[in-house]
């Protein structure tokens, strides 16, 4: 029912009543229900329901303000999340600034790296291989001819009684031309076995020779002589002095063409010692030029027979035999047979 003119109106609900979002939908709803009300009392809005729809409307407008406020202080989870992440962000990039401007100020400069020796400390720190271990062994060669490897071991097995020693050897391997190389821990054990084994009668043996290792001087200048390369190395190189205290320590094998013809290379025969100093420097003074250096395999194969020993220069064989498949009828570089497997049955 309308008020009278004179009597202020009573609202259902008002703005004060509104602490939450459901409160406020709760609010609104009781005063629009109020202004409905009021216009459909009559035939016309009276001035009592005009000022009560008035009055409801304002309180309408000041339940938004304070639903405005409410929702101003609850807070967003995704804004938090975001807030989190980038406040995260900005203090690994503040971090990061740091150790780079560390890193900067930690970094020699050219003319200090320069001043180091810097080479000189890398070698001594960096962890090189053991150098293989060459034991003391004999060759034993059958008197009486075997077919095969296995024969030849079998033959050195009952040439000598190894349980009546004490000691044994440390490895037994057939070699070629059905040789067997027999290796011991000590000079005084290949002694004793040389010993008992000279009168054998199914056996010969001799101690095993050791090749003395190679190595290859690369770009040496003609204007270099070659007969004086052995009193320039010497000279020159001051940490290799101490080891060449014989005249069979370091021995020029023979000369070798290179490519560039103002150049030549060299190959060296050397003691073991002074081949693996050689081998760590990796260069050689000589005359004005800094030499390469790097080990030689003193190993020939022909490129006409395949054989190993000799060069195709020096071969005696009638027929040239392809590298792909062995056959003599043609040549390797036009062979019809380039890729053959027995056992995939795959041809070229």
């Amino acid at each position: 029912m309308a008020p009278g003119c004179n009597e202020s109106p009573i609202l259902p609900a008002t703005a004060e009543e509104v602490t939450s979002i459901s409160k406020y939908n709760e609010v609104v709803n009781k005063l629009a229900t109020c202004i409905v009300s009021a216009v459909n009392d009559a035939k016309s809005v009276t001035a009592a329901n005009k000022r009560l729809i008035t009055i409801a409307a304002e309180e309408i407008r000041r339940a938004n303000l304070v639903l405005t406020n409410i929702t101003s202080t609850i807070s967003n989870p995704a804004e938090e999340l975001k807030n989190d992440i980038i406040t995260s962000v900005r203090e690994e990039i503040n971090q990061l600034k740091k150790s780079i401007n560390n890193t900067a100020q930690n970094r020699s400069s050219y003319a200090e790296v320069a001043s180091s020796n810097v080479h000189q400390s890398t070698t001594k720190n960096k962890q090189t291989a053991a150098p293989p271990i060459t034991k003391p062994a004999i060759i034993v060669t059958p008197k009486t001819k075997v077919r095969n490897k296995q024969e030849a071991i079998n033959v050195w097995r009952k040439s000598i009684s190894i349980s009546a020693s004490k000691y044994a050897p440390t490895r037994v391997q057939a070699v070629s031309n059905n040789k067997v190389r027999v290796e011991f821990d000590s000079e005084q054990d290949r002694d004793e076995t040389l010993k008992r084994l000279s009168d054998s009668k199914d056996v010969t043996a001799e101690p095993a020779r050791k090749f003395r290792p190679m190595i290859i001087l690369k770009g040496i200048s003609v204007d270099t002589a070659s007969e004086e390369l052995l009193d320039i190395i010497k000279f020159q190189n001051a940490d290799l002095t101490e080891l060449i205290t014989q005249q069979d320590d370091l021995r020029l094998c023979f000369k070798r063409m290179n490519k560039n013809p103002n150049l030549y290379n060299a190959v060296f025969r050397v003691q073991p010692n002074l081949w693996r100093k050689i081998i760590n420097i990796g260069r050689l003074s000589i005359d004005h030029q800094r030499i390469h250096v790097e080990e030689f395999s003193p190993f020939m194969q022909c490129h006409k027979c395949y054989q190993f020993g000799h060069t195709k220069n020096k071969c005696t064989a009638e027929n040239t035999v392809c590298g792909y498949c062995s056959e003599t009828t043609h040549h390797i570089f036009n062979c019809p047979h380039t890729a053959n497997c027995a056992h995939s049955a795959l041809t070229a």
